[in-house]
């Protein structure tokens, strides 16, 4: 018979149970059979004559989350477009992806929009239910920062995001972002001037006294400080010496004036909300 004079043989055959993915990446279980082909001797137990081996290859990836602001300048009560980006780099698929974004104190977050998933908001945190990312697969939120904190100094925002999965990543270095951005102090310094006849009329004469008024209303977001208002008087009129001056401020805003012949300067410190007032009187030519 062949099988007793043939060469002792022995065929390895490798069966693969489960899914062979991502390229050279093995996933799920792999089972190793080895089994008897032929010999040179009856074998009178069939039974044995395979040999089998398995185990399972867990999902492996590597989530990586990016974000990134529009460019400044950045001003209180300004918005801003933040962009938060999650890639799965595999070799997986990952599920039960979640990002967390760590909003800064003073930097309030709206208009909140995801590629894919569902939202919440606790506080300061934006809770982002990404969900189930295939190998190379990629997903955005996008939110207006809107930095609400005045301030007459810079201040700085420096917001945070990190990201997770239900499966094992082989690197965390990059589930981690944050991006920072400075206020540049900023007010809406309003300034109004009125005229007015000092005898009470209406009608404007050669020879009579006019009184100019003007208020500096600072309407924010930031404190007004150095500010500076220059008036030149229009040719009719004279400068009547020593009438100009600081007549009052709201809210502790204080004001200084000096004149180089028929221009003025006025200098006031004005904090949010509040308003200086001065005057000067000039004679119609």
């Amino acid at each position: 018979m062949l099988h007793n004079k043939s060469i002792l043989k022995t065929l390895l055959t490798i069966v693969f149970v489960g899914a062979l993915s991502f390229g050279a990446f093995a996933q799920g279980t792999i089972t190793n059979t080895v089994t008897r082909q032929s010999s040179d001797q009856v074998d009178r137990n069939a039974a044995n004559d395979t040999g089998r081996v398995s185990f399972t290859v867990s999902s492996l990836i590597d989530l990586a989350v990016d974000i990134s602001v529009g460019a400044g300048p950045y001003y209180t009560n300004s918005s801003y477009l933040y962009t938060v980006v999650v890639t799965n780099n595999g070799p997986s698929t990952g599920t039960n992806i979640i990002d967390t974004v760590l909003l800064p104190a003073g930097l309030t977050a709206s208009n909140i929009q995801v590629g894919q998933g569902s939202y919440t908001t606790n506080g300061d945190t934006i809770f982002w239910a990404i969900g189930t990312l295939a190998n190379g697969a990629n997903s955005t939120m996008t939110y207006d920062g809107t930095p609400t904190t005045p301030s007459a100094d810079t201040l700085s925002y420096n917001t945070y995001t990190r990201v997770a999965g239900a499966e094992y990543e082989y690197t965390y270095a990059n589930n981690y972002d944050n991006v920072i951005i400075y206020t540049t102090p900023s007010a809406d310094v309003m300034d109004q001037k009125f005229v007015a006849n000092v005898n009470g009329s209406s009608l404007y004469y050669p020879t009579d006294t006019v009184e100019y008024t003007f208020v500096f209303t600072n309407n924010g977001p930031d404190p007004s400080t150095n500010h500076v208002d220059v008036d030149q008087l229009p040719a009719g009129l004279t400068y009547i010496s020593g009438s100009a001056m600081f007549v009052s401020g709201t809210g502790g805003a204080t004001g200084v004036v000096s004149n180089s012949g028929s221009t003025f300067t006025f200098t006031s410190q004005i904090p949010v909300g509040q308003s200086v007032t001065f005057k000067l009187r000039a004679k119609i030519n």
